[in-house]
């Protein structure tokens, strides 16, 4: 359970510089390397170690004309980064050398890659942001399944996706239509993530990581300034994370709005969450247990 997380570290951007983060991985195997986060702006990937500090020798420069949006470590070698912006995701080591490209995925399909991760098989599971269908993909990026979200008025149109490794459960977040859901390993709805109480219903869906326990969702409501967490049958828990958690405490981060985060396998690293900013001042903030 994450009820004793504190706040741990804060990273701004320097003054004069524009980032665009929109999601975070937490990586394993790499010593000093412990976060790694896409930078849309500058059209690279950034390692942080556990305590907060960007390691700028180890930047993964991905090319002018690609927008990072998701990312996942597959491998101790390998990370598989989408771009949303030019429709493609592409494979590459962890210290940044290509790998290659997915193969083509089938006609008209997946035309805005957003968010992608890892599952209990090894395989992929790709979200678009053009359509309301999950793509699964073998470990070299080779279509195997698409995955239709519904059908009707208001499918479910998946922005964020993680996979739980332990049951194979699946969580979306559908920014559109301001819900997110726990699918099961097929792909079917089980439930949308909901409150008892009006105050408590997600406002802002943005990015969801299931928690190391594995019975738990934790979903970054940018509306109410909040990473909350939910069971996997959709109800609201609690919410383990806030603005006010972070110091020193400002006007900025009381409404800060959470996009993304990441969670560690380790309870020493914990909870990584990447909160939009004004004027491309992202920053990323990481909540656990202190010693």
């Amino acid at each position: 359970m994450q009820a004793d997380l504190q706040w741990r570290w804060t990273y701004k951007p320097p003054s004069g510089s524009a980032v665009l983060w929109r999601s975070a991985c937490a990586i394993s195997d790499l010593p000093g390397l412990d976060w790694l986060v896409p930078d849309a702006a500058e059209h690279r990937l950034v390692y942080f170690s556990s305590a907060g500090l960007p390691q700028w020798d180890y930047q993964v420069r991905l090319g002018f004309d690609f927008s990072p949006a998701g990312v996942c470590q597959v491998t101790n070698h390998a990370l598989w980064v989408t771009d949303w912006r030019l429709g493609r995701i592409e494979c590459r080591s962890v210290f940044g050398h290509s790998l290659g490209r997915a193969p083509p995925l089938p006609e008209g399909a997946c035309r805005s890659p957003a968010d992608i991760c890892s599952t209990r098989e090894g395989h992929l599971l790709l979200t678009d942001l053009s359509s309301s269908r999950l793509y699964r993909l073998d470990a070299e990026g080779r279509h195997l399944a698409t995955i239709e979200l519904g059908k009707g008025d208001r499918p479910l149109r998946p922005s964020y996706v993680d996979c739980c490794h332990d049951n194979g459960f699946i969580a979306v977040s559908d920014i559109e239509n301001g819900r997110a859901a726990v699918l099961n390993p097929r792909g079917d709805l089980l439930a949308f993530l909901w409150a008892a109480s009006t105050e408590d219903e997600p406002q802002q869906p943005f990015g969801l990581r299931f928690d190391a326990s594995g019975r738990h969702v934790l979903l970054c409501d940018s509306g109410a300034h909040r990473v909350a967490r939910h069971s996997l049958e959709g109800a609201f828990v609690d919410a383990p994370i806030s603005g006010g958690q972070i110091k020193p405490e400002s006007a900025e981060t009381a409404a800060w709005r959470p996009r993304g985060l990441a969670c560690s396998g380790s309870p020493a690293n914990g909870i990584c969450v990447v909160a939009a900013g004004s004027q491309g001042r992202d920053s990323l903030h990481c909540f656990g247990r202190l010693p």
